[in-house]
């Protein structure tokens, strides 16, 4: 049986705002691997906690400056004999964004990943994003966000005692297309990123998607959608 709780606390003042969130889940991997990483080894219950604390900071009426933690554990039912492992990530970031004109918001961000799974001899992760964003709204219809930045993994290894590490970076890209009328919406989007997956590695996804819905009446209202997604391990030279 799946089940979960949120919890949402939040304090706002004329500049400055503070929020605390918490998710509670236990579901199946069937549900919850497929849709966050794309893996699936075999069918298990799985139990996540996330904890987010967060702060922003407006410093004038075009800009503001944010800072985020985040600590996030997941944890599988028999999971380490059919090769689930646990694993917890804690994510820290700092993001700025300036509103340009009334029609671009640009912003930069900076974040700090560590991804342990602590049943694998190559059991800690790091990676450092530094990523651009653009926001234009080209017509009251038309409106696109394009995120770009340079990603840097590295991983910690203890193979009987010895420590070892390995180094690896790429591009991440996200972009996004919406455009609106009085009686439906249409997007576009496409996306690589990297995550952390059950089977102990980190997994670079690459998908794009498009997406459409319409009123045709007050009663009836249709949508349509199709999607591409491809998953690959992220291997390392030092494991063979």
């Amino acid at each position: 049986t799946d089940r979960g709780a949120d919890l949402n606390a939040y304090h706002n003042d004329e500049r400055n705002a503070w929020n605390l969130s918490a998710t509670f889940l236990r579901n199946s991997t069937l549900v919850s691997e497929l849709l966050d990483s794309g893996v699936v080894q075999v069918n298990k219950p799985r139990r996540y906690i996330d904890i987010q604390p967060s702060w922003t900071r407006n410093w004038s009426e075009r800009g503001s400056v944010q800072t985020v933690l985040d600590y996030s554990t997941v944890s599988y039912t028999g999971g380490l004999p059919v090769g689930l492992y646990n694993y917890r990530t804690l994510l820290g970031s700092i993001a700025a964004d300036y509103r340009w004109s009334e029609r671009d918001k640009i912003g930069l961000t900076t974040s700090v990943t560590r991804f342990e799974v602590p049943d694998l001899f190559f059991n800690t992760s790091g990676s450092l994003i530094v990523e651009g964003t653009w926001r234009r709204s080209w017509s009251p219809r038309l409106q696109s966000d394009l995120n770009g930045g340079w990603q840097i993994n590295r991983t910690g290894y203890d193979v009987f005692g010895s420590k070892l590490s390995d180094t690896q970076s790429g591009f991440i890209v996200n972009g996004d297309l919406q455009y609106k009328w009085e009686l439906g919406t249409f997007s576009a989007s496409a996306e690589r990123r990297v995550d952390p997956s059950s089977i102990g590695v980190l997994v670079q996804r690459d998908d794009a998607a498009v997406s459409g819905t319409h009123s045709f009446s007050h009663y009836l209202e249709g949508s349509a959608g199709a999607s591409w997604l491809n998953n690959r391990s992220i291997r390392n030279s030092l494991v063979t």
